[in-house]
């Protein structure tokens, strides 16, 4: 068309031209109007007038006239003036001018009455026709094919050029338009000429529904690129799930076409691979660029789709990988915040990452797993990032050292969230609802001073409910007088024990000694002002009725002669029964023991230098009898772990302390109830008994861990030990029966390198439950190993400290006595299983011969849980293990003098 354009356009503005000098020859044009003042006197004269008037005086009547009629009770017609090619009139006492598209039209009327504009007011009508052109649609019939103009701008004309037009040519609707500028007087003579007319509404309406679908699949094509370019991790490439697509018409093709995978090439062209026909013999790519993205929206939908969900699995992966606990080939997090993640209907306690890279979620207290949804997706990915940022925050204000895992999470957030500045915004957020150090601050400037008459005068009703007058301690804390220093010393103390307990999980050793300081000064603290207010009333009230008597503090014993050991009977006192309450006591002793390990991280299981529990005899308990005995001796403060029977008091002609409980054992046959030898009166009795008693088993009777470290030695153990992990975080691959561990150079201490070695080892044992994934399967079996490695640290003496905590263990062992029978059954058989392979090592090793499970089988117990004895089963490697284990390096165990300083 623009060729066309200006091979006319000479000839018509020679034809223009010529026309305008033939009218100046034959009629000279009028001057243009002088400013003039119609006053009123003039107007009135005009409005009377009934001869013929000019252009100029018509236009002043009809504004005076058309003033008068809005000033409404004006008496007499307004002057009007004529200045500078603009007519102005007084409404009210006020100035009215006519404004700039009414001043054009005027100045056009002039032009065709065959007046001579000056160049100002011609560059005023040029502009306002430039103007009244934008957005106005043409259709183009010069050429062969119809073309579409939009005028796009009007540019303004200067000394040196002249007005012009920019406009857009559209050779079909989705084509992408060519930008041309034309002089505005030529565009005019187009318009003149018919060459380019006007569209009409029904075509510019059906044009503009093409034009709008273009152009949003322009933009959701550049929407796609743009997300892909800012995915993280980069998604540059996918598969499009078959389950979720179906066939789509197309109309290049005029044959379905069934989406397969997508890809993104470096020119930003997207790529679709699928079949075109049913057979799915034909596969064939589909290119969409911008040019042509209207022609393949679904397809562009589909992708981008895809792509959001890639993403959101990449984020919680990366998250679930950062925050979460590794058991296995899988990850569970379970949330921080007591209310769990939120999710669109209600809430969810616990996350699950399997190996295959699904992702569950489930609910306390039946552990039910929940559906989850695309929006229950995005919100567990909200609620791990809020749960990370805390974790963030809480470090910062806290001062603790910044830990591995808060450092991965800085580096991770704003990648996930798409930069800096969101990844600020939340930061900003958590802090707001953070306690402020100031207010701390005040809470920590509370001292302890001297005590007023009336601070001990209202101690009386705490002092009265104590329950031994010895201890300050033994009273009820909720009756403490309200606002007083020593309610808010108590409340800052338990504030500091929840905040430890919130951070624990991410703070270090340095964090959590600090941390640890600061309770332990604020319990100082509160145990002087307490003892110093007990004492002062105490003194004050020696005279008083309400003096708390003193109560002897000898044991009460009571004789078997008294019929203290009868059986107890009843309907509710069954085997059944017994054998319930038995394992719901040990169940609390384990809960109560992995609850310390949180509030002190330093605690161990038991501790390294203890003597295993045993009988008046000598005689050991099995694995799990004896490290409940040893806690239960540790929690009731006994210093020798001896335990006598009913039998045992009765042959020994003893007497029992019955304001202290029995310990009810469970074994396979019956329950019986066991005594501590210092619950009873044995060392009066029998006095250097009870000396050759403590020294036995007061006396350490060492190091014997390196048993367990022979394990590591290749071919002493039937599962490959590869030391590639990380520390903390041992796993066992049941696929590849290898357990992956970090080199016990990574530990700070010996006993954590033996403790993940154990967790490793009770896993191994226990192939079949690795092949199961559910939530609440992998909880109960993190459990599990962390109760046999408690087994084994106690029989080969080192310190066992936790690696993490579950809420869900303390619901499980407090209210399920069935579940702590098993848990205990099976840690017991997975410990013995290592037991007897350390001690079959341990005893090649000393004869100078290795072992070769290829040709020994060093046990007769069911390793995998297949139910076969190994005794029976050809444990010969296989050749993919024999060369894993060629290729692995030995594992190097330092031999350390003595314990390390413990970091967890």
């Amino acid at each position: 068309m623009n060729d066309q354009i200006n091979k006319g356009i000479g000839h018509r503005l020679k034809k223009g031209w010529n026309s305008l000098f033939k009218n100046s020859l034959n009629e000279a044009l009028k001057p243009f109007p002088k400013d003039h003042f119609f006053t009123r006197e003039e107007i009135e004269f005009l409005n009377c007038s009934t001869g013929e008037l000019t252009l100029l005086e018509k236009w002043a009547l009809q504004l005076s006239n058309w003033a008068k009629d809005k000033a409404e009770c004006a008496p007499t017609l307004p002057a009007v003036k004529w200045q500078n090619g603009q007519l102005t009139t007084w409404i009210g006492g006020n100035e009215v001018m006519e404004s700039n598209s009414q001043q054009v039209e005027r100045l056009k009327q002039l032009k065709t009455a065959g007046y001579k504009l000056p160049a100002l007011y011609e560059s005023m009508i040029a502009e306002k026709h430039g103007l009244d052109l934008v957005g106005t649609y043409f259709k183009d019939q010069s050429g062969k094919n119809e073309c579409i103009i939009q005028v796009e701008r009007f540019i303004k004309g200067d000394e040196t050029q002249k007005p012009s037009i920019a406009y857009s040519q559209f050779c079909s609707p989705t084509s992408a338009p060519i930008l041309h500028t034309l002089p505005l007087q030529a565009f005019q003579d187009l318009i003149q000429s018919h060459d380019i007319v006007n569209l009409q509404p029904c075509e510019l309406k059906k044009w503009l529904e093409i034009r709008e679908r273009v152009n949003t699949a322009h933009e959701e094509f550049l929407g796609l690129v743009e997300v892909i370019h800012q995915s993280y991790p980069l998604i540059t490439a996918g598969i499009l799930p078959d389950k979720e697509t179906s066939s789509l018409y197309l109309k290049q093709t005029e044959k379905d076409f069934l989406p397969m995978s997508w890809s993104m090439s470096s020119s930003d062209s997207l790529i679709v691979s699928g079949y075109v026909d049913d057979r799915r013999d034909n596969l064939q790519n589909i290119y969409i660029t911008q040019e042509n993205a209207h022609e393949h929206v679904m397809l562009i939908r589909l992708v981008e789709q895809q792509v959001e969900k890639d993403c959101l699995n990449a984020h919680l992966e990366k998250l679930m990988n950062t925050m979460g606990n590794r058991i296995g080939d899988s990850i569970l997090y379970i949330p921080a915040n007591s209310d769990g993640i939120q999710i669109t209907k209600g809430h969810v306690d616990g996350i699950l990452l399997s190996n295959n890279g699904k992702l569950s979620a489930f609910r306390n207290p039946e552990n039910k797993e929940v559906p989850l949804s695309e929006d229950d997706l995005q919100l567990i990915k909200k609620g791990l990032i809020e749960e990370g940022v805390n974790q963030i925050v809480g470090v910062k204000r806290n001062q603790m050292p910044v830990t591995r895992q808060v450092n991965q999470l800085t580096k991770e957030l704003p990648l996930i969230l798409g930069g800096m500045e969101f990844f600020n915004q939340h930061l900003d957020k958590a802090q707001e609802v953070q306690v402020s150090p100031q207010k701390e601050a005040e809470v920590k400037a509370i001292k302890v001073h001297s005590n007023s008459d009336e601070e001990v005068f209202l101690m009386r009703d705490y002092v009265l409910s104590l329950q031994d007058p010895l201890c300050p301690l033994s009273g009820n804390k909720e009756l403490l007088p309200p606002d007083s220093d020593v309610k808010q010393i108590l409340n800052q103390q338990e504030k500091l024990e929840e905040e430890y307990d919130e951070y624990v999980t991410t703070m270090d050793l340095e964090a959590q000694n600090q941390m640890e300081e600061k309770i332990q000064e604020a319990s100082c603290r509160y145990e002087e002002k307490l003892a110093s207010l007990v004492n002062d009333y105490l003194f004050q009230n020696q005279d008083s009725k309400q003096e708390p008597s003193n109560i002897e503090n000898d044991k009460i014993y009571q004789s078997p002669e008294e019929a203290f050991f009868e059986p107890i009977k009843g309907r509710w006192h069954t085997e059944e029964n017994l054998q319930k309450q038995a394992f719901s006591q040990y169940g609390a002793l384990m809960a109560d023991r992995l609850s310390l390990q949180i509030t002190y991280p330093k605690l161990p299981w038991l501790k390294s230098m203890s003597s295993l529990p045993g009988t008046l005899g000598g005689a050991a308990f099995d694995s799990k009898l004896s490290i409940l005995l040893a806690i239960y001796t540790e929690k009731e403060g006994y210093e020798v772990p001896v335990f006598l029977s009913e039998e045992d008091l009765k042959e020994e002609h003893l007497k029992v302390d019955i304001s202290r409980e029995a310990f009810l054992l469970a074994d396979e046959s019956r329950c019986r109830r066991m005594y501590n030898i210092e619950q009873t009166n044995f060392a009066e009795r029998y006095p250097e008994r009870w000396e050759e008693i403590k020294s036995r088993y007061q006396t350490f009777k060492g190091d014997s861990s390196s048993q367990l470290r022979t394990l590591t030695i290749k071919g002493h153990y039937p599962t490959l030990i590869v030391f590639d992990g990380k520390k903390n975080m041992v796993s066992y691959s049941e696929k590849e029966n290898v357990i992956h561990m970090a080199p016990s150079n990574h530990f700070d201490s010996e006993d954590d390198y033996l403790r993940d070695l154990s967790i490793g080892l009770v896993r191994s044992t226990r192939k079949e439950a690795c092949k199961l994934h559910k939530y609440e399967h992998l909880v109960k079996e993190d459990l599990l190993a962390h109760i046999g490695c408690a087994m084994i640290g106690q029989q080969y003496h080192f310190d066992v400290r936790s690696l993490g905590y579950c809420k869900y263990w303390k619901s499980l062992l407090t209210q399920d006595p069935a579940f702590t029978k098993s848990a205990l059954s099976q840690a017991e058989h997975s410990a013995s299983i290592i037991f007897q392979y350390a001690e079959k090592a341990c005893q090649a090793k000393t004869s100078d011969r290795s072992i070769d499970l290829r040709t020994t089988t060093p046990i007769d117990m069911d390793v995998d849980g297949n139910g076969i004895v190994e005794s029976q089963e050809n444990m010969a490697a296989d050749s993919k293990q024999g060369e894993n284990e060629r290729s692995q390096p030995e594992e190097t165990i330092p031999l350390h003098g003595g314990k390390l300083k413990h970091i967890r």
